[in-house]
């Protein structure tokens, strides 16, 4: 796409950073623009600043471990508590969004001294070096003056011009792109070295456990029905097969007890299936890539809390044993993260018992462990059959 001969990607970027100049060069300079402009200036740093710190404020709130004040604090108010514990993604959003305004505003109080002596004064000082100067001097400075302005908004373009690329599915406006001369000087210099930044690629991370939580839908009867990979619902991830149902009454064999059965079983899985980790690694970057649920991870023989817990809620079933599939916290080698586990109902003791197959299979004790409450948190139970 060119006139001319002139590539038209490129003749919008250096438009948009001309423009500013321009205005820069044309309209006089004054007193009062150039306080304007050191204002502004200020302001917006303030409110970078306040965003960075709301986003890793909230970050600790909703990431703290358990001995911590921050959750100590929280953990006095339920309501509270029960939405951070559980990385309620509105929760998270709101929370930010608090966060912001308290920091900007304590920005602001500390920022008026500033203002006061530094802001005002330079600004006066730099109005009375300027409008002393020859009109072309003046002219010139103001061209000058715009040129932070020139940057931005170039940055902001390139930016737009890069997401296109990569998500349009326009082929031809993004070949243009990508032949501009004047975008790939800023996506090869700027963009694509803090776009390819480790804290950029773990930016996601912080809304990845809460975009799972927060994926929710209600099925035909009305009860609410989770969502996790690739649109499938806790009903389906449970769902048996013959082979699943065959090799869990292998396994129980002869017990009748149901606590009996269950640690069986149990015992089984936490031997016999492998924790997926590239799975758990990569699962967002493409949900489409991988298949979930009770019967792909028993033909697989591997993978994640999710399907593990999916796994031994479809063998518990099967030999009769009265399950739970459980959402929570569980504590690891990263700190306090979303994690699935099971309940089984105990008749002899009428007693819900704690299992996470998942952590048993690293070696640990996790069926009926009095200790479990320790490096595991707030349960919700999402299904019981």
């Amino acid at each position: 796409m060119k006139i001319f001969g002139i590539n038209l990607i490129s003749v919008l970027i250096a438009g948009t950073f001309t423009l500013p100049v321009l205005m820069g060069i044309l309209r006089p300079f004054s007193k009062n623009r150039i306080q304007y402009s050191l204002i502004s200036m200020v302001h917006n740093i303030e409110l970078i600043v306040s965003i960075v710190s709301s986003v890793l404020l909230t970050n600790i709130i909703f990431t703290s471990s358990a001995d911590s004040f921050p959750t100590k604090i929280f953990k006095s108010v339920p309501a509270i508590w029960h939405s951070i514990a559980n990385q309620d993604i509105w929760a998270y959003a709101l929370a930010t969004i608090i966060m912001l305004f308290i920091t900007k505003g304590i920005l602001r109080l500390l920022m008026i001294p500033f203002f006061k002596h530094v802001v005002v004064p330079l600004s006066n000082r730099l109005s009375s070096f300027i409008l002393a100067m020859h009109t072309v001097g003046r002219r010139t400075a103001g061209g000058i003056w715009q040129l932070p302005k020139s940057f931005v908004l170039v940055l902001i373009v390139s930016l737009l011009l890069n997401f296109y690329v990569h998500f349009a599915g326009n082929a031809s406006l993004g070949e243009t792109i990508n032949q501009s001369s004047a975008y790939q000087f800023v996506d090869e210099h700027i963009l694509n070295p803090v776009l390819s930044s480790s804290v950029i690629k773990k930016l996601p991370g912080v809304l990845n456990e809460s975009v799972q939580k927060a994926v929710m839908n209600l099925s035909p009867n009305g009860r609410k029905q989770l969502i996790y990979f690739n649109g499938m619902s806790l009903d389906n991830a449970v769902k048996t097969s013959e082979d699943i149902e065959r090799k869990a009454r292998q396994i129980s064999g002869s017990e009748t007890e149901d606590k009996e059965k269950a640690y069986l079983l149990y015992k089984w899985i936490s031997s016999n299936i492998e924790y997926d980790s590239p799975k758990a690694e990569h699962i967002f970057d493409d949900i489409s890539e991988y298949d979930s649920g009770a019967i792909t991870t028993f033909e697989t023989g591997k993978g994640i809390c999710f399907d593990i817990a999916c796994l031994y809620a479809a063998m518990c079933r099967a030999v009769g044993v009265n399950v739970r599939f459980i959402t929570g916290l569980a504590y690891g080698s990263s700190g306090w993260g979303s994690h699935s586990w099971n309940q089984i109902l105990d008749l002899t003791g009428n007693r819900w018992l704690n299992v996470d197959a998942t952590f048993g299979g690293s070696g640990g004790d996790y069926f009926d462990n009095d200790d479990f409450y320790l490096d595991h948190a707030d349960e919700v139970i999402q299904g019981e059959w």
